[in-house]
């Protein structure tokens, strides 16, 4: 916990919240729930393991960040992340709520867990299958089904040969997609 004013707020609150989230306490000698709330934010801020950090600023003293930031009633919390107050609250809460507000603002400030791939059953074929359909010599055409040879006719009178070549650019098209997405998911999933 810690005390701040106009000139190192910036410091003590807007660029220390890039690096952890920062309760900023506002408050005035005055205010009978600031005097009850102070004991309660320290006791959960210091539950919280460093997790967070707390710094008040006495409104009376230092009036301008409150002005700026349409603070018309103490205590007032707010919370910064990132560099942005995130969330926060006004008036007296109980023990119970700061606790769950301080844990759900740690929550949410988290990074999200990366999982370091590892090469399992599910995953071990995936390069090799990739491999050998972008190492395939044979061209696209190649793996299109070929038309039947029996000469019969559709029903709209068309031969079943010129609907099958009236398909080959669209089945060309999805082939190529589905490599590159195999390719990129074999690379996404490697890297």
């Amino acid at each position: 916990m810690m005390d701040t004013t106009t000139e190192n707020f910036t410091r003590d609150v807007v660029t220390e919240s890039w690096r952890q989230p920062v309760l900023v306490d506002f408050w005035a000698e005055w205010c009978g729930p600031c005097r009850w709330l102070a004991p309660v934010l320290e006791q959960a801020v210091r539950a919280a393991g460093g997790k967070v950090k707390l710094v008040k600023l006495n409104i009376d003293h230092y009036p301008e960040i409150p002005g700026e930031m349409g603070i018309n009633s103490v205590p007032t919390v707010i919370v910064f992340v990132d560099g942005e107050p995130a969330d926060g609250f006004s008036g007296a809460r109980s023990g119970t709520e700061v606790r769950a507000f301080i844990a759900r603002i740690i929550r949410d400030a988290e990074p999200p867990e990366v999982v370091p791939f590892r090469r399992g059953p599910a995953t071990a074929s995936l390069p090799s299958a990739t491999a050998e359909v972008t190492a395939s010599s044979a061209p696209i055409e190649a793996m299109l089904p070929q038309p039947e040879s029996s000469g019969s006719a559709a029903p709209d009178n068309r031969s079943a040969t010129s609907d099958s070549l009236s398909m080959r650019p669209l089945l060309a098209l999805v082939i190529l997609t589905a490599i590159v997405l195999v390719t990129a998911v074999a690379v996404k999933l490697l890297n």
